[in-house]
């Protein structure tokens, strides 16, 4: 009794939210059933997940730790793009910045050792350097 409650509860509508009289209507190509709604006719299936957010999180780990996409693939055993689109759904969840929260910027060894030697060449040597 208590698997037919579950079923019902997860038999909902995705487009009007009605979870009652939802019919079995075939199955997908991977054999997964589908459904149809009497109200909208929508036909769906439910979605699971391939990969849990625990693998997705290493994942992503070990892009930020240093590694590649395609090492990351390599590593775990997965496609690079599917590395790439955890890695920009994961950039879309960050809070961006907006210039008013910038207080520090490093600035280049380079830059700064340029800015040092043309300060201590003076302009009264007759042009020559």
């Amino acid at each position: 009794m208590v698997m037919k409650m579950k079923e019902k509860e997860e038999r909902k509508c995705p487009r009007c939210g009605v979870n009652e009289r939802q019919y079995k209507h075939g199955k997908t190509k991977k054999g997964k059933p589908r459904y149809r709604c009497p109200e909208c006719k929508c036909v769906y299936s439910f979605y699971e997940p391939k990969y849990s957010d625990e693998f997705k999180k290493s994942a992503i780990k070990l892009y930020l730790e240093g590694n590649s996409g395609r090492a990351v693939g390599r590593i775990l055993g997965i496609g690079k793009n599917t590395i790439w689109g955890w890695l920009k759904e994961h950039n879309e969840k960050l809070p961006s910045l907006k210039e008013n929260d910038v207080k520090l910027i490093e600035q280049d060894e380079l830059y700064t050792y340029i800015k040092k030697r043309e300060s201590s060449v003076s302009d009264d040597d007759g042009g020559t350097r």
